[in-house]
């Protein structure tokens, strides 16, 4: 979060794999977010949970989410 311009939105889409470890973890961070326990200096942090269908499908539906002409999908394995 310390960028030069902030992102207005970050938007973090839940695969539907096995690893449920990641997305407890994420929902955790989601909460400390929610109870101001962690600042997000004003950066809207969206978690979207989709049946498994690979990562391009996850790819695509975070863009889909999307209200903006520019996006960044980082790669992941």
């Amino acid at each position: 979060m310390a960028q030069t311009v902030r992102p207005e939105r970050i938007i973090i889409v839940d695969d539907g794999s096995d690893g449920h470890a990641s997305v407890e973890m994420l929902n955790a961070i989601l909460d400390d977010c929610r109870h101001r326990a962690m600042d997000t200096n004003g950066v809207a942090i969206d978690l979207i949970g989709q049946a498994n269908a690979g990562p391009y499908a996850a790819r695509n539906r975070g863009i889909a989410a999307t209200f903006v002409s520019h996006n960044c999908c980082p790669a992941t394995s």
